[in-house]
């Protein structure tokens, strides 16, 4: 398609003007008398969602000739509409002052989010991230869950007297998530656990088991495997969240200082109905009695007898 489209134009537009080559931009297509170049194509597909901010085209890749076809299709269909006078009808306009202004804060809100969540701000935030994570230890676990404490201390038992930790879970926990991978539970901060499991598990040394505790679920048989210092992602892994907070945060402060800048009301629905139902009354009035004056026309809307006519 690009090849074709970029083929020179006929014999008589050659003899009128000179294709408008650019050394910086690439010429791929003629609509009528509008040249249009890949960085043409490029905003117009960003505009329509086709392509992300940074992504460039190549020019005759699938993707490019599918983009160029759909904006020569909108290029002639807008020919046609313009040469229709459709650009100036009141529906028209009112959907471009929509479109406008739609354009003129997403532009603005892009230009606000490069400045506030530039690389260097969220490289700088991801330093200071260690002292604002409550960065502990967790702990790797396994437990058996039995239905009483008669049961735990006959686990306890078989335990102590050399019985396989995994292979009771197996047989015994009533924890149907845990017990059949032997009871492991894997590794868990204190936030992670209910208060009464997480007292347990990080009062317990490594190779250890918790003394017998009660949760809703039973009664717990825990043992500690192993325990280790919780370290802060790696950049790569928290850079996507970073600039998500930033950017919500970015724009909650801003609307948060322009509401505070410009002066806002929101009208009561019903009651701005009521102002309109009352002026159409009396458009009405005035309609039916072009003689009364303005008082007259409200007493009539309000339910008064009509005045008699002379």
């Amino acid at each position: 398609l690009l090849d074709g489209l970029a083929r020179p134009p006929s014999s008589e537009h050659r003899a009128h003007a000179p294709l408008p080559l650019r050394a910086e931009d690439l010429l791929i297509a003629r609509v009528g008398e509008d040249f249009f170049y890949l960085s043409d194509l490029e905003r117009a597909a960003r505009v329509g969602g086709d392509l992300g901010p940074d992504e460039r085209l190549a020019p005759k890749s699938a993707k490019a000739e599918r983009l160029l076809e759909k904006l020569i299709d909108q290029t002639l269909l807008a020919n046609r509409a313009e040469a229709q006078g459709l650009d100036k009808t009141e529906s028209v306009k009112e959907r471009l002052e929509a479109l406008r202004r739609e354009l003129l804060a997403n532009l603005y809100l892009e230009n606000l989010l490069t400045e506030r969540v530039s690389p260097d701000i969220v490289r700088a935030v991801y330093g200071e991230l260690d002292a604002t994570l409550q960065l502990g230890d967790e702990v790797r676990a396994r437990h058996i869950v039995v239905g009483t404490f008669a049961e735990a201390e006959a686990v306890i038992a078989d335990l102590e007297n050399g019985a396989d930790f995994g292979a009771l879970a197996r047989a015994r926990s009533l924890d149907r998530a845990t017990g059949p991978a032997g009871g492991e539970i894997g590794y868990f901060t204190v936030e992670m656990m209910p208060s009464t499991f997480a007292k347990a598990a990080f009062a317990t040394s490594v190779g250890g088991v918790a003394p017998l505790f009660e949760t809703e679920d039973g009664w717990h048989i825990l043992q500690v495997e192993d325990r280790r210092s919780v370290r802060k992602p790696p950049f790569r892994e928290l850079r996507p969240k970073i600039e998500r907070f930033l950017r919500l945060q970015t724009i909650d402060k801003e609307m948060d200082d322009l509401r505070a800048i410009y002066d806002l009301e929101i009208f009561d629905a019903d009651l701005m109905a009521a102002h309109a139902e009352a002026m159409r009354k009396r458009a009405e009035a005035a309609a039916e009695f072009p003689s009364l004056s303005d008082g007259a026309a409200s007493t009539l809307e309000e339910g008064d007898d009509s005045p008699e006519t002379p």
